[in-house]
């Protein structure tokens, strides 16, 4: 049996999906991932795994550069006549289910990992570009039969509610799973606390409310060192302009790390997660922190309430609510106590919910349930 996974990125399909292509291969699939790999970059080579290139244009608003993407990922697709694709985002599943419905793909399954900007950016362009979308998705959905493939309960409501998803064809799983292995706990490193956001520079991630909390907790001399890792994202109209990110670099108290690509290096050396994001799907980074045993200050969202458990395994607080947060992350500085009864009890979580294989075994149990149907 014959899986595509439409992926907008080489490199995102190597963080986030390679496991499960392996997994779905280990258990008799044949998989393509059909993604944009960058000029220079050498697909990896993995049995079972072929890698179909295909340039998808990013952000909203090219209708050219996305007819021209839809052309081609028809062709591809019936070229390799799956049995099942699966749309990984958003836009790739507007993408990915019309292209399946007119190569004649006869399964869809739409992986929503967060309903990003199309669905919580203000702009009139925004808007604009959700009114023509939604109807058509519906339509597409029901037409198709697509299935429907969640990380939290709150997106799936949404999707339902707007009829972009069948209740008798969802599932949910938590997030893509983290390698346990790879990411596992070390001892709180000497010195002050470290306090540290991961994530993309974008307003809806919370980086505001990450400075000023910082600010407010460096004003009252408090100990501790405030570490941002992510770069901005000047194809998303939601990305920190570059003035304001020059001010805070030049008067805040954070530290700005730009992209680190060792994450488990850089989790050990830090005490404390914070993500006080306004939506996600499941944060990848609070699985990564969770597996390596590391408490989190998250905002109380579905994305970030399937992963924390408040006052087990880390404290939530309100979105868009600096002081709220502040006072979050005053309270796990000053107790080192509690830092490890929550990284201990978030190791255990990650353990027995988030890891890897078992997040694969789900998803293939669905491919399974699908095909047979």
């Amino acid at each position: 049996m014959h899986i595509a996974l439409l992926i907008a990125e080489h490199g995102y399909f190597l963080s986030h999906r390679l496991s499960l292509a392996q997994a779905a291969v280990r258990a008799g699939y044949t998989v393509t991932v059909i993604t944009t790999v960058p000029a220079g970059v050498t697909a990896g080579t993995w049995p079972g795994v072929e890698i179909a290139h295909l340039d998808l244009p990013r952000g909203m608003g090219t209708p050219v550069a996305d007819l021209r993407a839809l052309l081609r990922l028809t062709r591809i697709l019936r070229k390799l006549r799956p049995a099942l694709i699966q749309n990984v985002s958003v836009k790739l599943v507007l993408l990915g289910t019309l292209a399946a419905w007119i190569a004649g793909v006869p399964r869809i399954l739409n992986a929503y990992t967060g309903l990003g900007t199309l669905f919580h950016a203000p702009s009139w362009r925004v808007r604009c570009v959700r009114a023509a979308v939604v109807p058509l998705l519906a339509r597409l959905v029901r037409r198709t039969g697509a299935w429907a493939l969640f990380q939290n309960t709150g997106d799936q409501s949404e999707m339902l509610r707007l009829k972009l998803a069948a209740p008798d064809r969802c599932a949910l799983v938590c997030g893509t799973g983290v390698d346990t292995a790879h990411f596992h706990p070390t001892p709180e490193p000497e010195g002050e606390p470290v306090v540290l956001f991961v994530g993309r520079l974008l307003e809806d991630k919370g980086i505001g409310e990450f400075v000023q909390a910082a600010t407010m907790l460096r004003r009252k001399g408090m100990k501790a060192r405030f570490l941002a890792a992510g770069e901005p994202d000047p194809e998303n109209p939601r990305s920190i302009p570059a003035a304001v990110l020059d001010e805070w670099r030049r008067s805040g108290p954070v530290e700005w790390l730009g992209q680190v690509t060792d994450m488990p290096a850089l989790l050990s050396r830090s005490h404390i997660i914070c993500l006080p994001s306004y939506h996600e799907g499941t944060p990848r980074v609070l699985l990564e922190a969770a597996a390596s045993g590391r408490p989190v200050v998250a905002a109380d969202i579905a994305g970030c309430r399937s992963v924390v458990k408040e006052n087990a395994t880390g404290l939530l607080v309100p979105v868009r609510d600096a002081d709220a947060l502040g006072a979050a992350l005053e309270r796990l500085i000053q107790r080192p106590d509690l830092r490890r009864v929550m990284g201990e009890n978030a190791r255990r979580e990650a353990v027995a919910r988030f890891a890897a294989p078992i997040i694969n075994e789900h998803i293939i149990a669905l491919y399974q349930r699908m095909v047979q149907t």
